[in-house]
């Protein structure tokens, strides 16, 4: 476990930028779906399908790479992720049809989850209990930056030169960061002095004070409601992220470039989303599914008065768009990041935190391919409901397990 601050900072630095990197190099197509569209000719749906491949494979992945990650060196993981999607993302641009895009992006999934189980290893084998709680809020705010980047970056890159040159670009970041974590990770070993005991208030990594089955792990711990909330913001969090632009340019009539420039507003206000989910969390709710029913709530509200007013102003579309992605984030950071620590004390935080993720992104996949099909056959009102009806889903959840979820944490106590 690292004690110095400045080593602390660096690896927060190297975590930060891996993550960052991660989520370039997998929303970048999904941030520039709507030139695509246009540029090739391909269907909506026919082009989020690519999306969809690569949120499955990258959902399955956790799982995969959860278990490896216990058994070779994760920063050996990470490097070869980064170079894999490095490879992945630079073969894409030469991608014609949607079968080999299908393929590649499919592909670019499973490279991607190999980072996130193997990165939430190094935090926890080198960071205190409170470092790691401090870093899974940076960490969420690299992904919210990392999208930030990649929204301010594409529509610029597509008006100088065209989407395929996003992903080159995005490439040549990876492959750069891939060397740069490898070769400071190990400065990174050669600063630590860890031994086998970790002191106690160190994460507990494998350590497990009690057992629990399956069934009482999912009915005493409300764990069916909890996954049922991370299904719904994982619809809601990315189907909007992607969609978005496209709905600002088929309902204002802005250009494709423009309209992605537009929705950069969203990961801008999630990274403030984030400290205050993570500050309710901590100061005033202390419960995670108490905090997550709030911001659920909040985003509830959001979405109907986004179906029932935002077609009147691109700004009020963007201002609510905004509020549901950056709750969804919050709600993100409560549900997935924070409650599976809650299971280290039975040896299967790494299950649950892999499972949760799994979760999250085939609810993911199955929005991209869902709402581009709603939107062709039923226009983009009866997508907002849609999201005002998931989002109402993912609040029931979350309240209905609040004092199940609070029981439980008592009785760990």
């Amino acid at each position: 476990m690292l004690t110095e601050a400045k080593h602390i900072r660096f690896l927060s630095i190297l975590c930060f930028m891996v993550y960052f990197t991660s989520y370039v190099t997998r929303i970048n197509f999904g941030a520039i779906v709507a030139e695509v569209v246009l540029a090739e000719g391909f269907l909506k749906s026919s082009v989020s399908f690519v999306i969809t491949a690569g949120f499955i494979s990258y959902g399955i992945g956790q799982l995969i790479s959860g278990v490896v990650g216990d058994k070779v060196n994760p920063k050996k993981i990470i490097f070869w992720g980064l170079i894999s999607t490095s490879v992945l993302n630079f073969i894409m641009p030469f991608c014609k049809s949607i079968a080999l895009m299908t393929i590649i992006w499919t592909l670019n999934g499973f490279a991607q989850s190999t980072m996130w189980p193997p990165l939430v290893k190094v935090m926890t084998h080198y960071f205190s209990n409170d470092d790691f709680k401090k870093n899974c809020v940076t960490v969420s705010i690299a992904a919210s930056l990392g999208t930030v980047f990649v929204y301010l970056f594409a529509p610029v890159v597509i008006y100088f030169s065209s989407w395929e040159m996003v992903l080159v670009i995005s490439s040549g970041i990876a492959f750069i960061v891939a060397f740069v974590w490898i070769s400071n990770m190990k400065k990174i070993e050669n600063y630590s002095q860890i031994n086998e005991n970790q002191s106690e208030e160190a994460v507990p990594e494998n350590s497990s004070k009690a057992y629990i089955s399956p069934k009482q792990l999912f009915v005493s711990s409300g764990l069916v409601f909890i996954i049922i909330g991370v299904i719904s913001q994982g619809i809601v969090k990315d189907s909007v992220t992607t969609w978005m632009p496209s709905y600002i340019a088929e309902t204002f009539f802005i250009g494709s470039s423009l309209s992605i420039l537009s929705a950069v507003a969203l990961p801008i206000f999630s990274i403030f989303s984030v400290k205050i989910a993570a500050y309710l969390q901590k100061n005033i709710f202390k419960n995670e599914l108490t905090c997550s029913t709030v911001i659920f709530f909040a985003a509830l509200i959001s979405t109907l008065a986004m179906a029932a007013f935002s077609s009147q102003s691109v700004w009020l579309s963007v201002a609510l768009a905004s509020i549901i992605t950056g709750s969804m984030h919050g709600v993100n950071l409560c549900l997935i990041s924070l409650i599976p620590a809650q299971f280290s004390r039975f040896g299967n935080v790494s299950s649950v935190s892999g499972m949760l993720n799994f979760c999250a992104y085939i609810g993911s996949a199955l929005s991209m391919y869902g709402i581009a099909k709603l939107s062709e056959a039923f226009g983009w009102h009866a997508t907002l409901l849609a999201w005002a009806f998931i989002t109402f889903i993912g609040t029931s959840a979350c309240f209905v397990c609040i004092k199940r979820w609070h029981r439980f944490t008592k009785e760990l106590d």
